[in-house]
């Protein structure tokens, strides 16, 4: 690793530290960062973020700390209200809210508020060409059955 990226890692470690509880909406284009940076702190300004990303392709990550002395299980039930800001951004610029490593378990449900029934039910007949007995990564990326 270049020194210059060893130095930004190591800057960032700070803001993660052990009370902390995670929280990563996802990743976002680029041009979203600072508006999802701004809308966040307008909702909790105690809320750390950790921003970190792909410098060749634009993925961003968001990982949200939660503030000291803020009680875990309240911090972790507003994990939908600031996955929402993120997301809504992300899309508004017309990114994605997968990234390098797919929706995952967590967002599963999340797609469909961003993508049309013709395309999730296209997305069902390709995983259903290449996994007909639905063994790959059962639950995952898309769920039911296709709708036609």
């Amino acid at each position: 690793m270049a020194p210059a990226r060893r130095h930004v890692r190591r800057a960032e470690t700070p803001g993660r530290q052990p009370e902390a509880r995670y929280l990563g909406p996802g990743p976002a284009p680029g041009p979203v960062r600072c508006r999802a940076n701004a809308a966040i702190t307008a909702r909790d300004a105690q809320v750390r973020i950790v921003c970190f990303g792909h410098l060749g392709d634009g993925n961003l990550h968001f990982n949200l700390s939660q503030p000291v002395g803020v009680d875990p299980a309240a911090f972790m039930a507003r994990t939908q209200e600031f996955a929402e800001i993120v997301h809504d951004l992300t899309h508004q610029f017309g990114g994605s809210i997968s990234a390098e490593h797919g929706l995952g378990r967590l967002k599963v449900d999340e797609i469909t508020r961003y993508h049309s029934t013709v395309e999730l039910d296209l997305k069902r007949r390709i995983k259903q060409a290449f996994d007909p007995k639905g063994l790959m990564n059962p639950g995952k990326v898309i769920t039911g059955q296709q709708t036609s």
